[in-house]
């Protein structure tokens, strides 16, 4: 398995087998943020998809809110970004979102990407991004999802023992559902 970093990595795959997020967890995200599941939309709202990768979370948040910004440090991955009308990528760290306005965002997300960042500068980052009260969704794809425990130990032999030596370093705090990140309070 090749890292994002490295040139045999292929941001086109990447965008075509990555599994997209349900549209529940977007709308409980919304009503989280006191909307009842309505959109953000007639507003200027704007929401921050922090590694967006090629875009998935940031086309399902176009639906919602008037602006997008997704950001990735991989140039590569944005390239293959799906176009959405008020999607605006740009290249740029978690831990350096310069080129987005201080008290901007009504929401920021982070779709199973958190565990690359260095999350003491990731905090300042979302402290100056976000607008006061606004919302910080952290989130990633369930490891055990399957109710028949001899699967789910199938499954998770298969994803540890298996594939373990693939994953590259970080992948930890997905695999403990990000409980082990600090996030902001």
């Amino acid at each position: 398995m090749s890292s994002f970093a490295e040139p045999t990595y292929s941001s086109a795959d990447y965008a075509r087998f990555r599994p997209d997020y349900p549209e529940s967890l977007y709308k409980a995200i919304l009503l989280f943020m006191g909307r009842d599941s309505k959109s953000f939309k007639g507003c200027d709202s704007l929401a921050v998809d922090v590694g967006t990768g090629t875009g998935q979370a940031a086309v399902v948040l176009a639906r919602y809110f008037d602006h997008i910004i997704g950001t990735d440090p991989s140039r590569g991955q944005l390239e293959h970004a799906a176009q959405v009308d008020n999607i605006k990528y740009m290249v740029a760290s978690a831990e350096d979102m310069s080129s987005i306005a201080s008290s901007s965002a009504d929401l920021m997300t982070v779709a199973q990407a958190a565990h690359w960042f260095d999350t003491a500068r990731f905090h300042v980052e979302v402290d100056r991004v976000l607008k006061p009260g606004a919302t910080l969704a952290v989130f990633g794809y369930l490891t055990r999802a399957v109710g028949n425990s001899a699967v789910t130990h199938i499954l998770n032999h298969f994803r540890t023992v298996t594939l373990g030596e693939y994953w590259e370093p970080g992948r930890e705090s997905v695999e403990h559902e990000y409980d082990t990140l600090s996030m902001p309070s």
